[in-house]
């Protein structure tokens, strides 16, 4: 009875073995494939990778990628370089709600029709014709040393503002759309920045996160000073 009884005993252990390994197998499967598909959209542009239950971590000839964030179903893109400027400018084309842009230095240049930021922007006022909500906000440095941003953008009827006052700096690099997916870091919209620099930025498509960012840029605008043309 009692050898009986050891054998049921084993066969059980045997069987939780078998089964706690056939789960670790699917749980390794499943990062394999994610890590697959974040490795094969970094050799492209960026990244947009989701987050399963772990960190992912994925690796570049440029950067090393932390996927991971807060909840299931957020996305995270690195962009490093001059691979800001083709996501930003996906993003921007894809807009159909609204584009707020908090940013410390924005130059647009009239003598260079194919500067990238006279790209961006021109993207911005065309989808403010078709009645996408745009805001703008940008700091002093933007008012004084680049004056054809700022007559483009009031000319165009674009709404800008200043930051609250001259003694206080805006040095973020913001740029929300739809209120659903947002692009924050170094890149400021030059085309030293664009096209020259070493910058890094990241593309958030997090709801939790972006709110926080919307809020954030909301507090801008209301505090922002009117500039009139």
């Amino acid at each position: 009875m009692a050898s009986k009884m050891f054998v049921v005993f084993v066969f059980g252990l045997l069987i939780g073995f078998a089964i706690a390994f056939a789960a670790m197998r699917v749980v390794e499967q499943r990062r394999a494939v994610a890590t697959q598909t974040c490795v094969a959209t970094l050799t492209q542009t960026q990244t947009m990778c989701v987050e399963l239950q772990t960190p992912i971590y994925v690796t570049s000839p440029a950067t090393m990628v932390n996927a991971s964030v807060s909840s299931v179903g957020c996305g995270v893109g690195v962009l490093v370089d001059k691979s800001y400027f083709q996501a930003v400018q996906s993003l921007l084309e894809r807009a159909n709600k609204s584009i707020y842009i908090a940013m410390y230095a924005m130059k647009y240049d009239p003598a260079e029709p194919g500067d990238p930021v006279n790209k961006l922007l021109n993207i911005v006022v065309n989808k403010s014709r078709y009645g996408v909500d745009v805001k703008i906000v940008v700091d002093d440095v933007t008012y004084k040393d680049y004056p054809d941003t700022i007559a483009f953008l009031l000319g165009n009827n674009i709404s800008v503002r200043l930051d609250e006052s001259s003694g206080r700096t805006i040095h973020a690099k913001l740029v929300i759309v739809d209120n659903r997916t947002a692009v924050l870091g170094s890149h400021n919209w030059t085309e030293s920045a664009l096209q020259l620099n070493h910058e890094a930025s990241i593309e958030i498509d997090c709801p939790d996160a972006v709110k926080t960012l919307l809020n954030y840029f909301d507090s801008l605008w209301a505090s922002g000073r009117t500039i009139k043309q």
